[in-house]
């Protein structure tokens, strides 16, 4: 299998014909387990305490950042009209 732009255009022609092949009861729960698999990709799972504290981390980060930009954006506005 090659990398870049080739892979899934590659991965769809190796698993074409194994797709064709399933009962539409297989195809069915099939894209029933990606949808699961999609949801928690979304969700952000973590799998370590480490990676879990990483996000937390990031979060709080975040949300300081922008707690920051709105009182300094409070503070500018009071100072243009007092």
């Amino acid at each position: 299998m090659a990398g870049g732009r080739n892979v899934l255009p590659e991965l769809v022609q190796e698993n074409c014909a194994n797709y064709r092949g399933l009962s539409a009861e297989e195809r069915e729960h099939l894209v029933e387990e990606f949808g699961q698999f999609r949801e928690s990709k979304a969700v952000g799972v973590r799998v370590t305490a480490r990676s879990k504290i990483n996000d937390v981390t990031h979060t709080l980060s975040a949300i300081k950042n922008e707690v920051g930009f709105v009182l300094s954006l409070r503070y500018q506005l009071l100072n243009q009209f007092f």
